[in-house]
């Protein structure tokens, strides 16, 4: 089974189910998961009191997982000199390429 991201409807989902008390097991074949998908998702949203799954953090982890892993693209943004030469060579009216 590829492995496929979490989505906010997914997670909700997820939360309901645990909170019936459903096996993670059933719990993947329900969502079309694998049972280690479930399990991780699990873990990366448990409180600290480790028995419970929070959605809305899982959902603010995840969000925060993507800004982090997009941000190595932006590589005007991360590197001051870069930027700074680029918007003196944009006022000399240097071409963008």
């Amino acid at each position: 089974m590829p492995y496929k991201h979490f989505t906010k409807e997914q997670r909700n989902e997820l939360a309901a189910l645990l909170r019936a008390n459903i096996k993670k097991k059933n719990i993947a074949k329900q969502l079309k998961k694998d049972r280690t998908t479930i399990w991780r998702e699990y873990q990366k949203g448990k409180g600290s009191n480790n028995s419970r799954y929070y959605v809305r953090k899982a959902n603010r982890l995840a969000k925060e997982r993507r800004i982090k892993a997009n941000s190595r693209f932006r590589k005007i943004e991360n590197n001051k000199f870069l930027r700074r030469y680029i918007v003196k060579k944009l006022k000399e009216l240097w071409s963008p390429e």
